[in-house]
């Protein structure tokens, strides 16, 4: 081979070796960006990670606080409670003595109501014979006119 011919070929060659290194430069340019993007995003993610578990602990207290307040709270009412036991003693018998006393009111209420009802269905039925004998009063007064006109009318042909 001639001279000519490998230093052309080592021109290609370099050529061609340079494109892939340009090539290679711009693949690692890129891959840097993609790693340094992945990092960013990685970093903000602990981040996000942080304040989440922060705002959690908060909540957590906050909980914990509010959960002591109610516990001191029904304490506090316990104590209020063992006291004015006695009232809620004598209340529940006040109660109870006016649910005893209503009860038999109410018992005494049915009673009557019961013998309203009675009474109302006498009063209906007394009220059904006054409509009968009326009836037979009106029937009766017919037939006496029919026979005072019958025995007029007997007399006249006599």
């Amino acid at each position: 081979m001639s001279y000519e011919k490998i230093r052309e070929q080592l021109t290609r060659k370099e050529d061609q070796y340079e494109d892939e290194a340009q090539d290679l430069t711009k693949t690692f340019g890129q891959l840097t960006s993609q790693t340094q993007k992945a990092q960013n995003q990685h970093t903000e993610a602990l981040r996000c990670a942080e304040k989440t578990q922060d705002h959690i602990q908060k909540l957590e207290t906050e909980h914990a606080i509010k959960k002591q307040a109610g516990k001191i709270e029904q304490l506090q009412k316990n104590l209020l409670s063992t006291s004015s036991a006695d009232d809620l003693i004598a209340e529940l018998e006040t109660a109870s003595s006016k649910c005893l006393h209503l009860d038999a009111k109410s018992q005494v209420l049915r009673q009557e109501l019961l013998s309203m009802k009675v009474m109302q269905k006498k009063c209906e039925k007394l009220e059904k014979n006054k409509k009968k004998l009326q009836q037979e009063v009106v029937n009766l007064k017919s037939h006496i006119e029919m026979n005072m006109t019958e025995h007029s009318q007997a007399e006249q042909y006599k």
